[in-house]
């Protein structure tokens, strides 16, 4: 009715906001360089040569079902502090300093599979979302949040996470379906490369992998900051249910506030 369409209107203004606020109060007091010309037109990169031998103990994780089509891993202390700090080593932080011009807290982590979904499943309201297979833009954020995935074994058959660039998404808003092949970046990949883009200003989705197939990934959301920092409750934030949203993902929103008196510790010197 009336009340929720003028909760959405509000959500969306408070959202719009936040976004513009957050983004000029970044690219005053928080940019170091200009990006690249092929970031800033895009707002999608990715990386091949990196250290890739940190996630070669990614087997022996617990997994939880977070619902009947996605589970969630859970690591330990050890083994989240060894991915993130051997993950972002010196050599990858420079790199996608270079790209993007900041350098960023890590906030938020998930290690997540993804199955396949039967077509009478799929139609349930967004929030229902076993996870996020419709398209969207992430709403309350600065359009400087960068999300890095690292797919561990995405095939074109898994249902890769697709992102449509910065330019092509300004004309899509709105589209519920979105064909052409032309305009999507689809981050595959075997451990083998990272894929960053800014999900506030991209357009994007989880595919949905094909029957039998369980589609493996790590997202990491990344905010700008002085300097490359880790967020010391990334290693003590429940990836359980968010049951007061009864969403599949516990990220926060709004990060500025979310994570205002959260502790921040320095990278270990990887090389």
């Amino acid at each position: 009715g009336n009340d929720n369409f003028l909760t959405i209107f509000l959500y969306k203004y408070i959202c719009k906001v936040y976004q513009i606020f957050f983004t000029f109060f970044e690219e005053i007091f928080l940019r170091k360089i200009k990006p690249t010309n092929s970031f800033y037109k895009t707002g999608i990169f990715s990386i091949e040569n990196f250290n890739s031998a940190c996630l070669d103990n990614l087997g022996n994780i617990e997994t939880f079902s977070a619902n009947d089509y996605l589970s969630i891993r859970v690591m330990n202390f050890d083994q989240m502090d060894n991915l993130v700090n051997q993950l972002f080593n010196n050599k990858l932080r420079k790199e996608i300093t270079q790209i993007t011009g900041f350098a960023y807290s890590v906030d938020f982590m998930i290690f997540y599979d993804r199955k396949f979904i039967p077509n009478d499943a799929i139609e349930v309201p967004t929030l229902k979302q076993a996870y996020s297979y419709r398209w969207h833009f992430d709403k309350p954020n600065s359009r400087n949040m960068l999300k890095i995935f690292l797919p561990i074994n995405i095939s074109p058959d898994h249902g890769p996470l697709e992102v449509i660039d910065i330019k092509q998404s300004k004309k899509v808003q709105g589209f519920k379906n979105i064909n052409s092949k032309k305009e999507k970046t689809f981050f595959t990949g075997e451990k083998n490369i990272i894929y960053g883009f800014k999900p506030t200003t991209c357009f994007h989705r989880d595919g949905i992998p094909s029957n039998e197939k369980i589609a493996s990934q790590i997202m990491f959301q990344l905010n700008p900051n002085k300097k490359w920092v880790i967020n010391s409750k990334l290693f003590s934030r429940n990836p359980s249910l968010n049951n007061k949203l009864g969403i599949w993902t516990t990220e926060p929103k709004f990060p500025f506030f979310a994570y205002l008196f959260d502790k921040r510790i320095n990278f270990k010197n990887y090389l």
